[in-house]
This record gives C-alpha cells, sequence and structure tokens, in this order.
C-alpha cells in the first residue's frame, strides 16, 4: 500500500496558501500540470478529491478540510 509521502503535504499545503495550483507550481519551479499530478495522485492515495476547482483557482474540499486539520 502506498502512503501520502512528505512531498505530497508539502504540495497540496502550497496549493491550499495560493487557491491556485499554476501560482504553487510557479513558487516550486514546476509546470502545472507536473503539480496537478502530483495532487491527483495525493488524492488517490487516500481516496478521494482534494481540491473542488472554482472559477478563480481551487478550494479545499469538505474531506480534505477534515484530512488536514486532524
Amino acid at each position: 500500500m502506498r502512503q501520502v509521502e512528505t512531498q505530497h503535504i508539502r504540495f497540496v499545503r502550497s496549493v491550499t496558501q495560493h487557491g491556485s495550483i499554476s501560482a504553487a507550481a510557479r513558487e516550486h519551479g514546476m509546470s502545472q500540470s507536473a503539480l496537478t499530478k502530483i495532487v491527483s495522485r495525493a488524492g488517490g492515495l487516500v481516496g478521494a478529491r482534494l481540491f473542488d476547482r472554482k472559477s478563480r483557482g481551487v478550494e479545499l474540499t469538505h474531506f480534505s478540510q477534515l484530512l488536514w486539520i486532524a
């Protein structure tokens, strides 16, 4: 069974802080598509979608709010 790694947490936190995958990707010097894959992989590891897309960026889902608080 694969586990969520520290890098997954760091990137999810960055996306959350920026409210945007593109902005977080720029901060980490990577492409938006690469960071999208990492975030998607992290969601797959916990078995749930982590972000909802909004008209301007992304927002944590209710599930991921509970997950990251715990």
